[in-house]
Order: structure tokens, then sequence, then C-alpha cells
């Protein structure tokens, strides 16, 4: 019997040490849009590891783009939105999910009250916008929080973000704080 369980600790060691090395690399598969519209250029002013509030699993890998109130924002990738929030409470933050084919979520927060114009269960093509920049919830003033989030844990799953990189004139910006992203993908 004791054996079983040390064997059984150990199967769930590794399991977590694996999902653990997986949530920390950069989606190598898929580069993400910045999520603004063509031609424009905002500059990071949190990024991965930000020491403000980024100091979870779930925002780790998140950053803050310097967008002002208003702007439109763009989906990253294409996908089904699988969640938001637009109600009336602005000291939550509003937002919204889209979950793409690889299971991942991209998550865009501090939205304006009363500008989303996506539903849950909606299809969107990379580049389409459907929400403008606010300063809803935990929020200092009008900026966009970015983050790609994937499911850890097998029993009780939780979100977690993990690092990403965004499309550029020269693939793969990692977003580093005070780094300026542009958006020159063509849709």
């Amino acid at each position: 019997m004791r054996l079983l369980g040390r064997c059984l600790l150990a199967v769930a060691m590794l399991i977590m040490a694996s999902c653990a090395v997986w949530a920390n690399e950069p989606d190598g598969e898929y580069l993400y849009a910045p999520p603004f519209q063509v031609g424009q250029r905002f500059l990071v002013v949190q990024g991965f590891d930000g020491e403000r509030s980024h100091t979870t699993p779930l925002s780790r890998y998140a950053v803050d783009l310097a967008i002002p109130e208003g702007e439109p924002v763009c989906a990253a990738r294409s996908g089904v939105i699988s969640d938001l929030y637009d109600g009336d409470d602005e000291s939550i933050s509003h937002f919204v999910h889209i979950e793409h084919e690889d299971q991942t979520l991209s998550d865009y927060e501090h939205l304006q009250k009363s500008s989303i114009t996506v539903k849950v269960g909606q299809a969107i093509k990379q580049g389409d916008c459907f929400a403008r920049v606010g300063n809803t919830g935990n929020s200092t003033g009008a900026h966009l929080h970015f983050a790609v989030l994937h499911r850890q844990g097998f029993l009780l799953q939780v979100f977690v973000s993990k690092p990403f990189r965004f499309l550029g004139k020269t693939n793969g910006i990692i977003p580093e704080y005070l780094t300026w992203i542009e958006n020159p993908v063509v849709k």
C-alpha cells in the first residue's frame, strides 16, 4: 500500500511539473495580432512579471497597453466568444474572452462600459473589432490588459496565463515593458 501511494505521488508530481513547464513556454505555434487596429502603435506599460499587478498565475504573463479610452479593441486571433461581462458595475472589469481552436483563451480587460458588440457563442475573426478600451475594474487609468490563458489541472481546472508573442514586421515580438507594439497585420 505504501508503494502504491509513493507511485501515485510520483506520477502526480511528474504531471504537475510537465504542466508547469508547458505553461511557462511561449506559445510557439501561434503569433497573436496586436489587439488594436491596423496602422496603430501603442506602448507596453506593464509586461510579463509586472510588479504592480501581474503577480498571480492568472496575470503573470499579461501585458498592459497604454491605449486611450474609446479606441477600438480587436481580436488577436480567430475564435469563439466564450465569456464576457458588460454589466452596470464599473468596479468590475468589463472583459471579453475568445476561445481558440487549441483551447487557449485571449483575455481582454478594462473595456469601456456598454462598448462590447459581441455575444457568447459568436465566432470572430482575427482583426475584427468588438469593444472599446476603458477604465473599468481595478484600473488606475484607461488601458487594455491582454493575456493568453489556458486551463491547468485535471479535476479542478484553473486558468493561468502563458507567454506569447505578437505578430510584427519582424515576427515574434515579446511584449516587454516599454516596448512599442505596432499592428502592421493586414486582415
